[in-house]
C-alpha cells in the first residue's frame, strides 16, 4: 500500500467516529495563506497541521509531506476547488506557548497519536496550482507530552508539548473578552490542505463553553485557530459542525456543501484551556 493509507485509515475513523464534517456559508471564503492580508499572514505563523510520521519524508534539510490530491482522495468533481492541492494533515492547531500546540480534544483521542503524529509548521502553497509541499526539516517538530486534555458535552480541548521551542512564530494572544457579532477568521488545513484563511465570518450564538460562527470550515480544520479578525486575538478553536462535501448523482462525484446560512460552526472558547497556560 502507498504511504499515505494510514492517513486514509484516520480520517475513515475519524468521519464515522464524530462525524465532525463542515460546511460553506454562502460564498467559500477559503484562500490561500499567500493570497491573504499581511495581518493575516502574522496570525498563519502560529498555526500548524497536524502529520502522520509515515507521511513526512525527510531528505537532508527538506522534509518531504506525502499524500494524494484533495479531488482523488474525496472523488471530488474536477471543478471544485483546490482539486489538485495535496491532503496531508489530519488535524489543526496553533501555538500558545513557546513550545506548547492548541487544538481540539478528539485530534488526540488514541493513546498512540502522541507517539505516531509530527506537528508540521508552514504546510502552505506558493501558488494556487501548486501539487505538491516541502518544508524545511526545522518545522516538523515532535509530540513530546500531552499536557492536558478534555473531551466531553462542555469541553474539547488538547495541549500537546513540542519537543522544543517553535523558531519564526509567536504564540497566540488569548482574547480576554468577546461577544455575538465579534469578526472572525480562521486559519488552518481544510480536509487536509495545505494552510488555508477564511474570514467574512461572525460569532452568532455563545454558551458558557462554546460559540456558533459561520465559518468556511470542513474536515480537519478541527483544531484550527479563530481569531477575532480585527485585533487578532484568539477566541476559540474549531471543534465541530457539519456535513462538508455531498454527492452529485448526476456528475457521479462529490461537491462541497453550501449553506445560505444556518446556526453555524461550533468554537470551543479559548476559556476551556487557558487556566493551563497561568
Amino acid at each position: 500500500m502507498k504511504r499515505y493509507s494510514s492517513l486514509f485509515l484516520f480520517v475513515l475513523v475519524i468521519s464515522s467516529t464524530f462525524a465532525h464534517g463542515r460546511a460553506i456559508y454562502g460564498e467559500d471564503n477559503r484562500i490561500d495563506t499567500f493570497a491573504s492580508s499581511s495581518f493575516f499572514q502574522s496570525l498563519a505563523q502560529s498555526t500548524a497541521a497536524l502529520v502522520d510520521r509515515d507521511n513526512i519524508k525527510i531528505r537532508g534539510r527538506s522534509a518531504e509531506l506525502l499524500g494524494p490530491d484533495l479531488g482523488t482522495f474525496y472523488r471530488l468533481c474536477p471543478d471544485q476547488r483546490f482539486f489538485h492541492q495535496p491532503f496531508v494533515a489530519t488535524c489543526s492547531g496553533y501555538l500558545v506557548a513557546p513550545d506548547i500546540i492548541a487544538t481540539a480534544g478528539h485530534c488526540f483521542e488514541s493513546k498512540d497519536r502522541c507517539s505516531r503524529y509530527d506537528w508540521v509548521f508552514n504546510y502552505k502553497v506558493e501558488d494556487v496550482n501548486q501539487a505538491h509541499v516541502t518544508v524545511n526539516a526545522q518545522d516538523v517538530y515532535r509530540c513530546k507530552a500531552i499536557l492536558a486534555r478534555a473531551l466531553n458535552r462542555t469541553s474539547d480541548f488538547a495541549l500537546i508539548q513540542l519537543d522544543r521551542p517553535v523558531a519564526g512564530a509567536r504564540p497566540v494572544k488569548l482574547a480576554t473578552s468577546f461577544e455575538i457579532g465579534t469578526p472572525l477568521v480562521m486559519i488552518g488545513h481544510p480536509s487536509g490542505l495545505p494552510q488555508k484563511v477564511a474570514d467574512q465570518a461572525v460569532i452568532k450564538s455563545m454558551s458558557a463553553t462554546e460559540f456558533k460562527a459561520n465559518v468556511d470550515a470542513f474536515q480537519i480544520n478541527s483544531g484550527s485557530a479563530v481569531f477575532n479578525a480585527k485585533n487578532g486575538e484568539l477566541v476559540g478553536t474549531l471543534v465541530r459542525g457539519v456535513v462538508d462535501y455531498q454527492n452529485n448523482p448526476q456528475r457521479h462525484c462529490s461537491e462541497v456543501s453550501v449553506l445560505r446560512d444556518g446556526p453555524g460552526e461550533d468554537i470551543a472558547k479559548n476559556t476551556q484551556f487557558a487556566h493551563f497556560l497561568k
